[in-house]
């Protein structure tokens, strides 16, 4: 399985297993709408990461095209493999951040709750 699918899953899980404790809860009863703001930033990330995926595949296959010999083509391959990896340290990053965010407001609630 891929490591993307099995964050996403692990942080959905951990996201719906810290929400569902019946003592837990933001105060005023705004469980929801954290759980709809973590989510839409979540879905944001995924949707950015996505759209910088299918950019790098366009500009390596256009260079790909343009390639009129093997070392060319491996110049290709390689800036695309550098994208790649760029790309997907600047989302691992932006999922370790909001992950972050969403311990410290569950452990913010769960110290102020009565």
């Amino acid at each position: 399985m891929k490591p993307t699918v099995v964050l996403i899953a692990l942080l959905a899980l951990s996201a719906q297993a810290s929400f569902a404790r019946d003592d837990f809860g933001p105060p005023g009863g705004r469980l929801q709408e954290v759980r709809t703001q973590f989510f839409n930033e979540f879905r944001n990330i995924e949707s950015v990461s996505h759209r910088e995926r299918i950019a790098i595949l366009q500009e390596a296959e256009a260079c790909i095209q343009a390639a009129t010999n093997r070392e060319q083509y491996r110049a290709c391959e390689e800036r695309e493999g550098s994208a790649r990896e760029k790309s997907n340290e600047k989302a691992k990053a932006s999922r370790q951040a909001l992950r972050a965010r969403m311990e410290q407001m569950r452990q913010s609630f769960a110290m102020n709750r009565p």
